[in-house]
């Protein structure tokens, strides 16, 4: 028990409680700390939270000892034996009819190893191996001329080299990594990753077969892509703080609970774009795996942050790994919790976006939380159920949500 991951325990906990009908919640850490060697109490509740993040479980109880019930995706995520997060990916990929594209997703940000090499042999290898990769990238899948729309991040890139690298006879594959700094043992990883996690899929009812998937053709539509990261990945959203007079050069992100200011890691894609931000500009957003902390000495870690409209340093630097810019609809349709104040619609009490003019009032506000409420109740209501009439609506909200997406 103890090499187990909490979230996959704490699910199956909740799972064998409910089929014992106990219809008043299950106590999934009173449960665990009664074994003869407990994990810590905090460990427990942070797994619980991140669950409750995912939206796997509900709280019905707060004061000891806890209660939860599984929701209807953390049944089926209880199926999956992978990360939880990954595997929301994969389900909102079945549900919006990108499996192909999840799958793909879901292998690269399993998989431990990056597959794009630092650098080529011979002379200024570093910037060669980068050019090379970008202008591998720049035609595929998220460009300008991609078919299903347009989206700029790491992991985006990394669909785009995979399919590169897929669409190459097996023979030619070691010659392409060679000659475009790619590591092709990773992304035989990748591969194999994939197929597991298909199988996963077809196994817990979630996909009949790899040949009946929406989007069989490689790739898939973008945007639908980046909903299945949005979903999977937050809270982990960022919001871009542009440059200004007497403040920074470049762009930085700022994440939820937190007023210092991030940048990229050093091998993203996205470096370049934040370095030459405009002080001008449409609100961008971004989600992200994870972030890290460098320390170390004042000179090199001096750290931006945002109080009272100025910004003030501090030790150590924040990076985010993984960032893909998202249009704001994903967040607001497949976010948090939302609250309305007048044309506003507030996500988790952090992240506002303006959804109409002055003279709208609150009537398209209400629109956009009813599209969301319905987004949520028809999804539920897909997972493992194919009736026609629930297949209709469900599409109908899925061409809404594309429509949406490509008018920004």
């Amino acid at each position: 028990m103890m090499r187990s991951p909490l979230d996959h325990l704490i699910l199956q906990v909740c799972l064998l409680e409910e089929d014992t009908n106990k219809s008043d919640g299950t106590a999934p850490i009173d449960f665990l700390e009664r074994a003869p060697k407990p994990q810590p109490h905090t460990s427990l509740l942070y797994a619980c939270q991140h669950l409750m993040e995912v939206g796997a479980i509900k709280l019905i109880r707060k004061s000891p000892p806890m209660l939860f019930c599984i929701t209807p995706l953390g049944y089926h995520l209880a199926h999956l034996p992978c990360d939880c997060k990954i595997g929301k990916i994969l389900i909102e990929g079945c549900i919006l009819g990108c499996v192909e594209s999840a799958l793909t997703v879901a292998a690269i940000l399993s998989n431990t190893k990056p597959f794009w090499l630092q650098m080529l042999p011979g002379p200024d290898g570093r910037r060669r191996a980068r050019d090379l990769q970008t202008r591998f990238i720049e035609h595929g899948f998220g460009s300008d001329s991609w078919r299903g729309g347009a989206a700029k991040g790491d992991t985006v890139a990394a669909v785009a080299a995979y399919l590169q690298w897929k669409k190459a006879p097996p023979h030619a594959r070691w010659k392409l990594c060679r000659t475009h700094a790619l590591d092709h043992n990773v992304l035989s990883n990748v591969d194999g990753l994939r197929t597991q996690y298909q199988k996963f899929l077809v196994d817990a009812s979630l996909a009949s077969s790899p040949a009946t998937h929406g989007d069989a053709k490689p790739g898939g539509d973008v945007f639908l892509t980046t909903c299945c990261l949005v979903a999977g990945l937050y809270p982990n959203v960022a919001t871009l703080v542009r440059p200004g007079p007497g403040r920074f050069r470049g762009g930085r992100f700022v994440t939820r609970g937190s007023q210092e200011l991030s940048r990229p890691t050093t091998g993203s894609f996205q470096a370049d774009r934040l370095r030459h931000c405009a002080e001008e500009g449409a609100d961008a957003y971004a989600c992200f795996t994870h972030k890290l902390r460098v320390v170390g000495a004042e000179s090199a870690g001096a750290q931006h942050s945002v109080r009272d409209g100025r910004t003030s340093q501090s030790s150590g630097e924040t990076s985010l790994c993984d960032i893909n810019f998202v249009p704001r609809w994903t967040v607001i349709l497949f976010g948090g919790k939302i609250e309305l104040r007048k044309n506003a619609v507030i996500i988790d009490g952090w992240l506002k976006f303006k959804v109409g003019d002055e003279g709208s009032k609150e009537d398209y506000a209400v629109l956009v939380k009813a599209l969301k409420q319905e987004l949520d109740l028809t999804f539920l209501a897909r997972i493992g159920n194919d009736s026609s009439e629930i297949f209709e609506k469900h599409k109908r909200l899925i061409e809404i949500v594309v429509s949406l997406l490509s008018d920004i």
